[in-house]
């Protein structure tokens, strides 16, 4: 009896881990061209006591991810946007010495997946959960030709623990930016004060999908972890970056 039981979970254990892997191969052939690099150069403006510093710029890269057809982005702010970390740095410095930081970004540029570059600007950044929007310039010539798929975020309901997951990505430069997947299980479900799914198979900028495919949310760094946003979330936040560019 022992043995059968044994049998039973084995054949279940396999079947399960089947069914995220198979799913996890027809989202990444479907959907990683949805998979986009942003590049940025940011110039950052320091003060500290009233007196500024010199200027510096910065050259920074990110995974994003399309959400429609009209060049929609979502992704993890602090990829584009390193302020957040200065200004952490500065005030362990200054010891109580007011300072302030402005971020200003020129030569936003969207990398696909065949290596072309399109211009894009920022729509709406939410530091507080380090998420951000922009858009790609769909008028821009280099992008009548671009190809390239999309995520929907829907209301979708939060997961389980140790419900199986992947997420999608791609890997850097060195690697030749190619398509990479990451199947794990849902850690934890953090459900106040803000909802947040945990996952080592998140890569920030990217989505979490449940095993039928559906986004889960998007990945983005917190506190020295990665966590996921919940898709509806994502999906309101969206609505109103672009009621703001409007």
């Amino acid at each position: 009896m022992l043995k059968l039981i044994t049998t039973l979970f084995f054949v279940l254990s396999v079947s399960l881990s089947a069914g995220i892997k198979e799913s996890a191969r027809e989202v990444l052939d479907k959907k990683s061209n949805a998979i986009v690099f942003i590049t940025a150069t940011v110039k950052m403006e320091i003060s500290v006591n009233g007196k500024a510093q010199p200027p510096s710029e910065q050259q920074t890269e990110g995974l994003a991810t399309v959400m429609n057809d009209k060049g929609l982005l979502v992704l993890a702010l602090s990829s584009i946007d390193p302020s957040k970390q200065v200004k952490e740095s500065i005030k362990r410095q200054v010891r109580g010495m007011p300072f302030d930081v402005k971020v200003s970004y020129k030569d936003i540029k969207v990398l696909l997946a065949d290596g072309t570059e399109i211009p894009a600007k920022v729509l709406m950044k939410d530091e507080d959960r380090n998420i951000a929007f922009a858009r790609i310039d769909m008028k821009h010539e280099d992008a009548k030709d671009a190809e390239f798929s999309s995520i929907t975020f829907a209301d979708v309901a939060l997961p389980k623990l140790l419900d199986d997951v992947f997420a999608i990505g791609r890997l850097g430069k060195d690697m030749y930016r190619k398509p990479t997947v990451r199947t794990s299980e849902v850690a934890s479900v953090i459900s106040s004060p803000k909802k947040m799914i945990l996952s080592s198979a998140a890569i920030p900028g990217t989505p979490l999908f449940d095993e039928a495919g559906k986004a889960l949310g998007i990945a983005v760094p917190k506190g020295g972890r990665v966590v996921v946003i919940p898709a509806k979330k994502v999906k309101s936040l969206s609505a109103e970056a672009v009621k703001q560019e409007k």
